[in-house]
């Protein structure tokens, strides 16, 4: 019944192996449980408490692992936990390459 289903719709339209282009990124089990256990607590806040929550959670992280650095008012330098990137507000690039593929992790 699912292969009936499934052999009536492309390919490239539910696998990732055949897709065309990266439509977004992958999220493997591990990386899912380590966000489970910083959330754990975080679940039954209401709604306003868990966005501030997020955003405090957001801003330690940044402080410990990011910092920027301006190279001219268009282009900066991100300095990230182990690598770095050349982010081109101007032409819309960045050297990590995220933002050509699937829109600038560093950027956002």
């Amino acid at each position: 019944m699912i292969l009936a289903y499934l052999s009536q719709i492309p390919c490239d339209k539910w696998t990732r192996s055949l897709c065309p282009t990266m439509r977004y990124g992958y999220l493997i089990s591990n990386n899912a449980e380590s966000i489970n256990v910083v959330l754990k607590h975080a679940r039954k806040l209401p709604i306003l408490p868990l966005l501030e929550f997020f955003r405090t959670l957001i801003k330690k992280y940044n402080n410990t692992y990011e910092s920027v650095s301006s190279v001219d008012n268009a282009t900066y330098q991100v300095h990230e936990f182990k690598s770095g990137s050349i982010v081109d507000l101007r032409q819309k690039t960045c050297s990590c390459n995220y933002w050509q593929l699937i829109g600038c992790l560093v950027v956002m």
